[in-house]
């Protein structure tokens, strides 16, 4: 399934990537707060659309993905942009990864997780002493989600209790039982991100529902950070 989201991918997302992208990875990576002597790992990295661009921030990155399309993709960008220090895994998650990562990050993969106890267990075992997890996770309490996801075609994919599961409440239940506490949250956007590419207000209009409280239960993602 996944092998099919990377049928035509280049390499523009490094050096032309479009204003919602940018805009989203700046946000990301304001919250994120990567360090130089960091060694950190992207679970369910993809073709490595944050992972690459991480890079330049971090000592090493690991990718790590289901697909070996994806991992393969991610390599060859990844050669052909001379980035150094990533390197790709394949891998399903059924095991703990490297062991003494800085931090480990996450982008909307929660939602794509069966066994997510296992999961979690993996990820704290890969975590060195008072690592931390950060996530991006869609929201699906936000209605926009529905129409998007019909349009990009993946709404199978979606619409099951593991993306239900990915709503804040249940997540913090989750990483709490596994030892996890969250030290960050922000809530990001309201409508669709895509359409920063023709009509730039949108991004002051996006803004705005977060701001408020029992509106902000809607907003379209959470980034959140934790410790152990």
């Amino acid at each position: 399934m996944f092998d099919s989201y990377v049928i035509k991918v280049n390499d523009n997302f490094i050096k032309n990537p479009g204003l919602a992208e940018e805009i989203e990875f700046k946000t990301f990576l304001e919250f994120f707060s990567p360090k130089k002597t960091e060694q950190i790992l992207d679970l369910g990295c993809g073709y490595g659309r944050y992972s690459l661009k991480m890079a330049k921030y971090v000592k090493k990155i690991f990718g790590l993905d289901v697909s070996a399309k994806s991992i393969q993709i991610s390599k060859k960008i990844a050669k052909k942009n001379g980035i150094t220090n990533y390197r790709g895994i394949i891998s399903d998650f059924s095991k703990p990864y490297i062991k003494g990562f800085d931090t480990i990050y996450s982008i909307n993969t929660f939602h794509h997780i069966d066994d997510i106890d296992s999961f979690l267990d993996n990820i704290k075992l890969s975590l060195r002493k008072s690592g931390r997890l950060v996530l991006f996770e869609f929201n699906p309490l936000n209605p926009l989600f529905i129409p998007f996801l019909i349009k990009i075609k993946q709404v199978k994919s979606h619409f099951n209790t593991s993306y239900i599961r990915s709503n804040l409440p249940t997540l913090e239940l989750l990483l709490i039982k596994h030892g996890f506490r969250r030290t960050k949250l922000k809530r990001y956007a309201f409508f669709p991100t895509y359409l920063y590419n023709k009509y730039f207000f949108v991004k002051k209009l996006n803004e705005w529902p977060c701001m408020f409280p029992l509106i902000n239960w809607f907003c379209a993602f959470h980034m959140l950070e934790y410790k152990i």
